[in-house]
């Protein structure tokens, strides 16, 4: 995470933002919030230098990408289900916002699409909405883990993790 922008990889603080891995900065907003979603995601594994049986050498299973992806999806079919319920009410900044939030990278909701779906019979609005959902909440997750393989790799590439043999065996 620090690495990627540019910063100690020690801090632990909030970085300032930037548009310098702006998309870093859109998924979580420290260092600690990068790594808990890693951690949830593939688990964690402790490395020790350490001999015998007093060492902890604890894992922790991690639950893949499929709850992120149902939690998103949900609430995303919920926000999208009031925007076409109400077509036409909100506008402006509001609209935008409110659009963005149903959006992921590469599927943006438009105003026209909105205005699509709700003039579709009760059972294919339904339908549509549970499908772009899905879809969106997909593209999401997907796009967050592609990230968090990038910020691995980089990280692993620190010299104070590169030189340790089994963080580059796990």
């Amino acid at each position: 995470y620090n690495v990627l922008l540019g910063r100690d990889p020690t801090d632990t603080n909030a970085p300032q933002q930037s548009t310098h891995e702006q998309q870093l900065l859109n998924y979580w907003k420290d260092p600690n919030d990068a790594a808990k979603w890693v951690v949830s995601v593939v688990g964690d594994q402790k490395i020790t230098t350490c001999k015998g049986s007093e060492c902890d050498k604890a894992s922790t299973p991690g639950t893949g990408l499929l709850p992120f992806v149902q939690t998103a999806a949900t609430d995303i079919e919920k926000k999208l289900s009031d925007l076409v319920t109400h077509p036409g009410e909100i506008t402006g900044k509001v609209l935008r916002d409110k659009l963005l939030a149903v959006s992921a990278p590469g599927q943006v909701v438009s105003e026209s699409l909105i205005n699509s779906i709700s003039n579709m019979n009760q059972n294919a609005k339904e339908n549509t909405i549970a499908t772009l959902s899905q879809n969106i909440a997909t593209s999401r997750i997907v796009n967050e883990a592609l990230i968090s393989i990038n910020m691995l790799q980089i990280g692993s590439e620190v010299p104070n993790i590169h030189a340790v043999v089994p963080a580059q065996t796990v």
